[in-house]
């Protein structure tokens, strides 16, 4: 299989994991187009390092890591799982521009507080998708 296919069933696996359930969604949140996603997915264009810079923080891998999968780098050793604040803020990007979460201080909650959170906005998340299924 070739390098750039591979690449694009990875893409793909990523931009549906982190609730993009289309292509466009994807580049609509990462200013890129959705012709170029849709390229990259099908493994007919090689994703720019560019490209990869603006779609990591909505793909929830590290930057390095798709620059890696990609062939721009040798292997990289990340050894810090995501922080519980990390995800806070990857589900909160993903909610859309309607929801405003920017008055929570994650810094300062409790490690509690933001695990309610996260289960508040997962459900929210959910929620959402599942009158989005019914509308469609």
């Amino acid at each position: 299989m070739d390098d750039k296919v591979k690449f694009g069933l990875y893409l793909a696996k990523l931009r549906e994991k982190q609730g993009f359930d289309s292509q466009r969604k994807l580049a609509l949140a990462a200013k890129v187009s959705p012709a170029t996603i849709s390229r990259i997915e099908a493994g007919i264009q090689k994703a720019e390092p560019d490209t990869l810079k603006k779609l990591a923080p909505y793909l929830g891998v590290p930057l390095e890591v798709l620059m890696e999968k990609a062939g721009y780098l040798d292997s990289v050793v990340i050894n810090d799982p995501p922080t519980l604040d990390d995800e806070l803020n990857a589900i909160m990007r993903n909610l859309g521009p309607d929801v405003t979460l920017q008055f929570y201080d994650l810094k300062g909650m409790t490690e509690e507080e933001k695990e309610q959170l996260k289960i508040f906005l997962q459900g929210l998340k959910a929620r959402r998708e599942q009158q989005k299924e019914k509308r469609e």
